[in-house]
């Protein structure tokens, strides 16, 4: 009767402790989630600012029109970059604010 107990209690566990790891996992997977699709927008727009860069070079006809080409592409990246970079400061920002929010009760 004890070992039928034992079992039966450990199998209760076993199945209360696989529910909990299933709900603590999911926020990850939103939030990796999430992640890519961030990561995939901002590497769609890399993209595109440079085939819009190589279409220019394409149809250049003499030297200043692929220097104005430059010009162009320098400009559209370095606004992608400060646009990434004020994420980034935003993202770390928002990690700080949760890390001094007082936690829950659990």
């Amino acid at each position: 009767m004890k070992m039928v107990s034992i079992v039966i209690l450990s199998i209760g566990l076993a199945l209360s402790h696989a529910a909990f790891a299933a709900d603590a996992v999911k926020p990850e997977d939103e939030s990796i989630a999430q992640s890519k699709a961030e990561i995939l927008k901002a590497v769609s727009t890399h993209i595109e600012a440079l085939n819009k860069f190589k279409t220019c070079v394409s149809n250049a006809k003499v030297g200043p029109d692929i220097g104005a080409c430059q010009q162009q592409k320098k400009k559209a990246l370095k606004a992608l970059r400060a646009k990434a970079k004020k994420a980034r400061v935003k993202q770390g920002d928002n990690r700080k604010k949760e890390e001094a929010a007082p936690k829950k009760a659990e």
